[in-house]
């Protein structure tokens, strides 16, 4: 059983957006599929190694400045086929297991977490945009010694003129939801910038609406979950690993992929998934 809401976009907002019996009929094959796989969900955790780091404070007291390019790097890493996980609280270990941390013009940081960044980028990269870290917690301007010494280090990256961020005035509304994210204007200049430090050992050529995630479970077994959002055609994607993996295809019937074909060759494993409509998982094994 679940509930969900929903908003009519026809001129009907007094009206049922769902009805109940058409609805469970559409999630019947996905509840089915859950419990032939539960290996796959159960006590899973990203294996993303791309992390987009967020505060409390800035949440609360500085979230105009700071919107946009969140939302702007959440729009080019789903475009470029890039899985990431948010850095949301400041505490250790949330850093555990990523290669590349962004900073998308989090203005406010604390010294302690700006020390856990600096420890971070002794041997990981980070790419950090905009007025990030120019205050503390507290909205007290840092000290600009202290602030230049984190941004100058080898591995960090600034980008002072945030080429991430949205244009506020294109972001489209419905009354006060919004329900359309433009590409950044700028954004080749910061997907130029992550290129140019990080690497993701797996290529997926698809539709623009296709996108992509990595967890592992348990038993630290990765999967690749594959989302195509648009609820309008079914397509193909082409997933390229740079090395030979075993891998497995798992496809929920009516919402998954009609077939698929795995390919190996040039020292490359590749797989087909054909005329996927909405959701398919492929296992990597360790």
């Amino acid at each position: 059983p679940c509930t969900t809401w929903g908003i009519r976009m026809d001129g009907n907002e007094h009206s049922t957006l769902y009805e109940r019996s058409y609805f469970m009929e559409a999630l019947t094959p996905l509840k089915h599929f859950l419990n032939e796989n539960e290996q796959i969900y159960q006590n899973s955790k990203s294996a993303a190694e791309v992390g987009i780091y967020l505060n409390r404070e800035t949440q609360i007291c500085d979230a105009h400045a700071y919107w946009h390019s969140l939302h702007g790097m959440i729009q080019l890493l789903i475009q470029q086929k890039i899985p990431f996980r948010f850095v949301d609280t400041d505490e250790d270990g949330k850093l555990e297991g990523l290669k590349l941390l962004l900073i998308g013009n989090v203005r406010l940081i604390s010294d302690n977490q700006l020390e856990r960044f600096e420890r971070f980028a002794a041997s990981h990269k980070i790419v950090t945009t905009g007025e990030s870290g120019r205050f503390d917690e507290y909205f007290l301007r840092r000290r600009p010694d202290k602030l230049k010494a984190f941004l100058t280090k080898s591995n960090v990256i600034h980008l002072m003129d945030c080429p991430e961020k949205l244009h506020p005035d294109k972001v489209g509304y419905y009354g006060r939801n919004y329900h359309f994210f433009p590409m950044p204007q700028d954004g080749r200049a910061f997907i130029s910038a992550l290129n140019s430090v990080y690497h993701y050992p797996i290529e997926i050529k698809a539709s623009p609406f296709v996108a992509i995630d990595v967890l592992k479970n348990y038993r630290g077994e990765r999967f690749l979950h594959i989302l195509n959002y648009d609820n309008t055609a079914a397509c193909n994607v082409d997933i390229v690993f740079d090395q030979k993996p075993k891998v497995r295809v798992f496809a929920p019937e009516v919402l998954g992929c009609e077939d698929w074909e795995v390919l190996k060759e040039d020292g490359r494993t590749w797989i087909r998934l054909k005329n996927l409509h909405t959701y398919t998982v492929v296992g990597i094994a360790k």
